[in-house]
C-alpha cells in the first residue's frame, strides 16, 4: 500500500516544505508513544514518591519519620511497632486507610492514640505507590497505605504528570525529539514552518489529555484525517513526519 503524504487538504497556511513529506504510520506512531511511556515511567514513579516524601515531611514530621523507618526496615520489636504506629496512625485515620481496624479508627478519633497502636501492631502494612484509589480489595490483616494520598489533593496533578510534562514539551523543542521518535525515524513539525515554541509544546502535551478523554476512539483519526493528525497535533498545529535525510529533501537539480 502506498505511504501516504502530506497535502492541502485540511490546511491553508502551511510550509511548503512539508507537501509531499511522507507522514508518520500509524502502527509506527503508536509504538513510538509506547516507548516514551516506558522511558518516563520510572522517573514519573520516583518523582511521585519524593513529593509525597517532601509533602510529608512538610506537613506531619513524626508521620514521615514513621514512613521512613517502615521502609527502612528499622521497624522490627514490638515496642518500635507501638512507637511508630503512634506516630502515623493520625496521618492514616485522616487519609482513610484502607484496612484500619475501626476500633483503632474509634481510639484515634477519641485522642488515644497510643491504644490505637495495639489494634494494628500484628497488622501487615503495604505500601501502594500508584496514584489509582481503585485497587484489589485489602486482604485480611493488612493495611494499604497510598503513598499518593500524602501529597496535598491540588498537588497530586503536578505530582503524577510533572515528569512527563517536562519529558514531552522540552524534547518537543530539540531537533531530535523524543526518544520513541528519534528511535522509529518521525519527526514532529509545524505545520507553519515556524519553530516550535515552549508554548506550543506544551499546549500539544495538554492535548494528549483528550486521548483517553475520547476513550481511546480518537486514535482512529491516524486513519481517518488526512494529515494523520490526533487532536492534540490540531489544537497545537502540528503534524508528525517521517523522519527523512537531507537529500531526501533536497529539490531536484
Amino acid at each position: 500500500m502506498a505511504a501516504r503524504t502530506f497535502d492541502l487538504v485540511t490546511h491553508r497556511i502551511v510550509d511548503d516544505a512539508l507537501i509531499g513529506r511522507p507522514l508518520a504510520p500509524p502502527v509506527r506512531r503508536c509504538a513510538a508513544f509506547a516507548i516514551d511511556v516506558s522511558v518516563i515511567a520510572v522517573p514519573t514513579v520516583v518523582a511521585a514518591i519524593l513529593c509525597a516524601a517532601l509533602a510529608l515531611r512538610l506537613t506531619d514530621r513524626p508521620a514521615y519519620q514513621a514512613i521512613r523507618a517502615l521502609v527502612a526496615g528499622q521497624v522490627r520489636t514490638e515496642a518500635q511497632v507501638l512507637d511508630t504506629m503512634t506516630a502515623l496512625l493520625p496521618k492514616l485515620v485522616e487519609m482513610e486507610t484502607e484496612g484500619l481496624p475501626l476500633e483503632a479508627i474509634t481510639a484515634v478519633r477519641a485522642g488515644r492514640t497510643r491504644e490505637a497502636a495495639a489494634y494494628v501492631k500484628d497488622i501487615d502494612v503495604e505500601l501502594a505507590l500508584t496514584f489509582n484509589d481503585h485497587g484489589p480489595p485489602v486482604k485480611p490483616g493488612h493495611m494499604r497505605i497510598a503513598v499518593a494520598k500524602f501529597v496535598p489533593s491540588v498537588a497530586r496533578g503536578a505530582a503524577l504528570f510533572g515528569v512527563p510534562a517536562l519529558y514531552f514539551t522540552l524534547l518537543a523543542l530539540t531537533s531530535w525529539g523524543s526518544v520513541g521518535k528519534r528511535l522509529l525515524g518521525l519527526e514532529l513539525r509545524r505545520i507553519d514552518g515556524q519553530p516550535m515554541t515552549l508554548a506550543v509544546a506544551f499546549e500539544r502535551f495538554g492535548g494528549y489529555a483528550s486521548v483517553p478523554g475520547t476513550l481511546f476512539t480518537g486514535v482512529a483519526d491516524l486513519w481517518r484525517d488526512p494529515n494523520r493528525r490526533l487532536a492534540h497535533d490540531r489544537g497545537a498545529g502540528t503534524v508528525v513526519l517521517r523522519r527523512t535525510s537531507a537529500i531526501d529533501v533536497a529539490p531536484a537539480a
